[in-house]
């Protein structure tokens, strides 16, 4: 794959996403580390702005969540000016669209999600060294209590429990 190249001693889950993905990417940003020239997003704004604002609901003690989709909105909502920049990200309808989007989006959280939890931790850093020295790195948006042990939350994804293909090799 990338032969005699020296994989860094740190990896986190974007770069592993980025070796899965394309070798070459891997490279270039992990292992080289040329710099990107990434453009505004919208989607990525818009993502980054659910995340912030179910990070702050979260953040509230339970009986301070209700009505759910009431308290996640105006959580949107005061968040959303820190992440969407107009000038870079369009109009005002590119705005309103992709406003309105996020709203839909955490107006279906509670119905699909336990807005009750009480988590443990939230953005939490968390590490491990493999057997070969290379470690493993990376941000946790959620950490809940389950049964006998930790229930890990990524809001990007929705995952919420690892399968064996996400460990393997």
């Amino acid at each position: 794959m990338l032969e005699g190249v020296q994989v860094p001693s740190r990896l986190s889950p974007a770069a592993l996403a980025r070796f899965r993905v394309c070798n070459r990417q891997f490279l270039l940003v992990d292992v080289e580390r040329v710099p990107r020239r990434e453009q505004p997003n919208p989607l990525l704004a818009q993502g980054n702005a659910i995340h912030a604002a179910l990070e702050r609901f979260f953040g509230l003690r339970p009986e301070d969540r209700t009505p759910p989709v009431e308290v996640l909105q105006q959580a949107l909502r005061s968040q959303w000016r820190a992440h969407w920049k107009s000038q870079a990200l369009g109009n005002a309808d590119t705005e309103i669209e992709f406003g309105r989007k996020a709203l839909g989006i955490l107006g279906s959280f509670p119905e699909r999600f336990d807005t009750t939890a009480e988590p443990l931790a939230r953005e939490q850093w968390v590490q491990t060294t493999l057997p070969n020295g290379v470690e493993l790195f990376g941000k946790v948006d959620r950490i809940d209590p389950f049964e006998d042990g930790l229930d890990l939350i990524d809001y990007k994804t929705g995952k919420h429990q690892l399968d064996a293909d996400d460990l393997h090799g």
